[in-house]
């Protein structure tokens, strides 16, 4: 009973624990303006236009209506919203997924460990000690380390990250 207690429990926290990040994901809105309007001046950025042209920069101003870029050449262009389509900050790769894995390692280690010394019997502990812990925490540790991997992965993904995307954007008629 109190085995299969743990065994459900940890189903439950695997499962959490891969789904989290996912779940984040899932609840970003990116026809709000808003978003655009809370980046600090000097964010890089990158936008499209509605007659096609994409432009790249750092934001100078933000306002209602649109936005000023600074472009590398020291151009300073200044967007009204109804002409942007898009706007994405490209992202930076992210060198912390040995921390993730190591974290995880530590958290799944120490989660089998718990649940090893919950699930070890009398019968266990007289013929081999401590045999039951340190299985759960080989097996914590490997799911732990695995469920780090996802979740740096999932953090270190190649791409833009989409600020704004105007309800006229059309994903297949545009690039």
């Amino acid at each position: 009973m109190e085995a299969n207690l743990m065994k459900k429990f940890t189903s439950l926290f695997v499962v959490l624990a891969i789904l989290s990040p996912m779940i984040a994901v899932a609840g970003t809105k990116v026809d709000d303006w808003e978003r655009v309007m809370a980046l600090k001046p000097g964010t890089e950025v990158s936008l499209q236009t509605t007659d096609g042209k994409i432009l790249s920069g750092r934001i100078g101003d933000t306002w209602r209506n649109g936005l000023t870029l600074f472009t590398e050449k020291l151009e300073i262009i200044r967007v009204s919203r109804d002409d942007v389509l898009l706007v994405w900050k490209p992202r930076k790769r992210d060198i912390r997924l040995p921390v993730w894995i190591g974290v995880g390692v530590g958290v799944g280690g120490t989660a089998g460990y718990i649940f090893g010394k919950g699930a070890e019997t009398e019968a266990d502990r007289e013929e081999d000690p401590g045999l039951v812990p340190l299985i759960g925490t080989c097996t914590g540790s490997v799911v732990g380390a695995t469920v780090g991997l996802l979740i740096g992965l999932a953090k270190n993904l190649p791409g833009n990250k989409i600020l704004y995307q105007s309800k006229g954007w059309d994903a297949p008629n545009h690039k």
